[in-house]
């Protein structure tokens, strides 16, 4: 979401001076080469505003992932603001294509590495689990599903209900202090001591499978 607001902000602030622009017959030159400026400036502000906001209100959000991350935001900055400077069109491209790399890179970033900096490892453990129950409830066959829900499922769900979050307070099978899911149970040596947890996660997995709805496939209704 916060994306998507800074977007909508430079956006909007980017279109209301290039009108005030055009009712002022700013010659267009002027206003395009303005415009493409502002967009950089306005990057700068939000990312200036989005530190100072974390300094008085959350510093324990401010790590070195955080800085990083606006390492890469500036330099994307940086090299924009170079192409727009540049005299020859193969130039132009060239720098605004490395200002893309880097703003992607620096995304990237943000949404991946510092978004798991800055949360407990039950909350990442809860996002994973989210893009895996994504991914089931898109199975087209019992199969598919169990076999996702056998490799990543490592806990109960919260009233056994497949919609529901993780219950971190049971682990679906722990072997030696460790959570594991089925399929690490498979590869474990000691058979008699994880018999009984490969049972018991079976069981409980194709109970969760039996709970689904899947899409006709050819031959019949899975």
């Amino acid at each position: 979401m916060t994306f998507r607001k800074n977007v909508i902000v430079v956006t909007v602030i980017v279109a209301f001076l290039m009108v005030v622009a055009y009712l002022a017959h700013i010659p267009r030159e002027i206003m395009v080469y303005s415009g493409a400026f502002l967009i950089g400036a306005g990057v700068l502000f939000l990312a200036a505003e989005d530190v100072a906001r974390k300094y008085f209100e959350a510093k324990e959000k401010i790590t070195w992932q955080y800085g990083l991350g606006l390492v890469f935001v500036v330099v994307a900055v940086a090299v924009y603001v170079w192409a727009l400077e540049s005299v020859e069109n193969l130039e132009f491209f060239l720098r605004l294509g490395l200002a893309a790399f880097f703003g992607i890179v620096g995304g990237w970033w943000f949404y991946n590495k510092y978004k798991k900096s800055i949360r407990t490892p039950e909350e990442n453990k809860q996002d994973r689990w989210e893009r895996i129950r994504a991914k089931v409830s898109k199975a087209k066959t019992k199969e598919s599903a169990t076999k996702t829900l056998y490799a990543n499922l490592r806990y109960y769900l919260v009233s056994d209900s497949f919609n529901n979050n993780l219950d971190f307070h049971r682990p679906l099978a722990r072997y030696n202090d460790i959570d594991l899911t089925y399929d690490q149970l498979l590869v474990v040596k000691d058979v008699s001591a994880v018999e009984p947890l490969k049972s018991r996660a079976a069981a409980y997995i194709n109970n969760l499978v039996g709970s689904l709805t899947f899409a006709t496939v050819e031959g019949g209704e899975e």
